[in-house]
């Protein structure tokens, strides 16, 4: 490596270099920011949460119909190719309306999960919602309760003394 004094360039020389030509955007200007938005970003996050949810649904139904379906046959059982071909056909016609049977159980299990069996009148009554118990709250009808007490001995005990003095 050379390092003499008249190889290096100058800091001006260096600067004007590297410097963007004018007609060049900046990198990082606001106002051409491709980056999303905070509600995008949130916007894009619920739509691959919601996708995720579906695919792990139509996971779990496929693992579902994939267990109820009989083991498929070894196709070295079959003597000819226009044999292989007739019984692989009939095979899977067997197979594909099976799995059509398993979905349509499955659709009206679906709807039939939101339903009640049978009609039944319930009336609905009103319901009122209650504070909850807190001990506190013994001591006013014990409260009312020491008061009505009062009264009637205090009336009990006017009476008494009205008829002493009359």
């Amino acid at each position: 490596m050379n390092l003499n004094s008249d190889n290096r360039q100058s800091l001006e020389a260096l600067k004007r270099r590297n410097d963007l030509p004018p007609e060049a955007p900046e990198p990082h200007s606001v106002g051409t920011s491709t980056h999303p938005t905070v509600e995008e970003w949130q916007e894009l996050h619920r739509m691959l949460w919601a996708m995720g949810e579906m695919l792990g649904t139509q996971t779990v139904i496929l693992e579902e119909l994939s267990g109820r379906l009989p083991p498929l046959a070894g196709l070295n059982t079959m003597g000819s190719d226009a044999a292989i071909c007739r019984g692989l056909l009939e095979r899977m016609g067997r197979d594909t309306e099976t799995i059509r049977k398993l979905l349509e159980e499955e659709r009206q299990r679906r709807e039939q999960a939101g339903r009640k069996n049978g009609r039944r009148f319930l009336p609905c009554w009103p319901s009122v919602p209650l504070a909850p118990f807190q001990p506190e709250w013994l001591f006013l009808p014990l409260g009312l309760l020491l008061l009505l007490g009062l009264l009637l001995t205090s009336v009990r005990l006017w009476s008494g003394l009205s008829a002493l003095f009359t």
